[in-house]
């Protein structure tokens, strides 16, 4: 048997309140918000830092990264080889990317636990995040929500939750789509779609997983049912039969649907409460569903997650207005990019151990920690040389200073001296609202994040923000 080993969630910190949405268009008012990336971020991002958060603090290393996703910022690159990058995965690591449907995050992890249990791979790490972009003013545009969620799959004697069984269900039914080439998603009639597609789907795909694995819809104490809205959730809820209290918020409201991340999303969540031996009921929906039933270990009473779903729910920062959402999407003309910063692949390929796995150097006369790393030591002037050591992702404020002049889509830019700990200074950009609470001695956290285009291509680098998510 196989089963989840960990997991963890990256919710921006971002939120888009309903109420401004309908103010900017004149419609009624509606209550909840969701997340939504800032500039910075991308499903890449966002999937890089729940694998990050997962991996790199256990020092963990898996045989296999897949990603997953709907809106990869590259048409023709892996974005799964980025991710292992970023987590500092060796080079002989697996890589896949999964996509085109919201259920690509639960197909790659049924596909992760297929090769585990094969014995192929040991263990595989599925990173699954999407930024779909609705239609300004349309009736996704109070639903389609930013986020990612991270899970390493391995054999069930070292699992938290083992997989009991895992039924799918195809359907060529067109309910969500985007053509090649659209910017925006458009979904079909909701009623028709919940009736014909929806429950056609999750209704029978539950049954048979729940038959799989020898259980009714009375002993699973947490269910994650997947789907497009509120109404369709409740009305597959009623038809399996699943109590209320067995049912899982879908955070609908909170930071709307989480694209291919969502399953996961939610799944997460339940694995930071749930208890031993509880059985729990994952569902996924798109061209088809998919449903697995899970069972808590004695392994879940030990684990301690760092950082918390309820906990990114709730620190969550309001956009102060709707423009300031169509600014981080690219969406107003006349936002882009003023400047063509230079790149280079060379350059970026030889400083890649640096710069993306960020490694500084220990000297070896005084021991001091540097980055990047000096031909002579900055310290002690030895030229003896250096020992590469891993940074550390956490560190407070040495000094810093506002750019207002510097374009920028969330300006002012807030640059840092930084202090790690364990040694290194860095001088870093600040994102997520750092102009609002960083100061002198503040702890902050290291994020990866998109720069610029500069080259025609996707340039990330490190930034900062403030550990507590600040307010307002």
């Amino acid at each position: 048997m196989t089963g989840i080993l960990d997991a963890a969630a990256c919710v921006p910190r971002h939120r888009l309140p309903a109420e401004l949405v309908g103010a900017s268009w004149r419609r009624t008012a509606r209550v909840g918000s969701r997340a939504v990336a800032n500039a910075d971020e991308d499903s890449f991002t966002l999937a890089a830092t729940a694998a990050d958060w997962l991996l790199t603090a256990s020092g963990l290393e898996v045989d296999a990264v897949y990603f997953a996703s709907t809106t990869a910022p590259y048409r023709e690159k892996l974005i799964s080889p980025m991710i292992a990058a970023v987590a500092d995965q060796p080079a002989s690591v697996a890589t896949a990317d999964f996509s085109g449907s919201l259920r690509a995050g639960l197909s790659a992890l049924a596909g992760a636990a297929d090769a585990v249990a094969s014995g192929r791979l040991r263990s595989v790490a599925v990173a699954a995040a999407d930024c779909r972009t609705a239609r300004p003013g349309a009736e996704l545009d109070y639903v389609l929500g930013d986020a990612g969620a991270a899970v390493v799959v391995g054999r069930d004697e070292e699992a938290i939750a083992t997989i009991d069984a895992h039924v799918t269900r195809s359907d060529d039914f067109l309910h969500v789509w985007r053509r090649d080439g659209d910017r925006f998603v458009t979904s079909g009639d909701a009623r028709f779609a919940r009736v014909e597609g929806y429950l056609k789907n999750i209704v029978p795909v539950v049954q048979a997983a729940l038959e799989r694995a020898g259980i009714s819809a009375r002993d699973v104490q947490h269910a994650i049912v997947d789907g497009p809205d509120a109404s369709s959730i409740a009305a597959a809820a009623k038809a399996l039969e699943l109590s209320r209290e067995s049912a899982v918020d879908p955070l609908l409201g909170s930071i709307g649907h989480g694209g291919a991340a969502h399953s996961l999303l939610l799944l997460t969540g339940v694995l930071d409460r749930a208890q031993p031996g509880e059985r729990i009921l994952v569902t996924g929906y798109g061209d088809g569903a998919d449903a697995l039933v899970l069972t808590a270990t004695d392994r879940l009473a030990s684990r301690k997650p760092a950082r918390p779903l309820d906990e990114q729910v709730q620190a969550g920062i309001e956009l102060d207005s709707y423009q300031r959402y169509l600014v981080f999407r690219g969406l107003v003309a006349g936002q882009e990019e003023s400047e063509r910063p230079f790149s280079s692949i060379s350059l970026l390929r030889r400083t890649a151990k640096q710069d993306v796995r960020l490694y500084g150097g220990r000297c070896r006369n005084c021991g001091r920690v540097q980055y990047p790393i000096p031909r002579i030591c900055r310290n002690c002037r030895s030229d003896l040389g250096f020992d590469e050591v891993k940074l550390e992702r956490r560190g407070t404020v040495f000094t810093l200073t506002e750019e207002h002049y510097f374009p920028s889509p969330d300006p002012p830019v807030v640059v840092a001296v930084l202090d790690l700990e364990g040694g290194g200074r860095l001088v870093l950009q600040g994102t997520d609202g750092a102009a609002r609470d960083v100061e002198i001695g503040s702890s902050v956290e290291l994020v990866y994040r998109r720069h610029h285009e500069g080259g025609g291509f996707h340039n990330y680098y490190w930034k900062y923000r403030t550990v507590n998510g600040g307010s307002g």
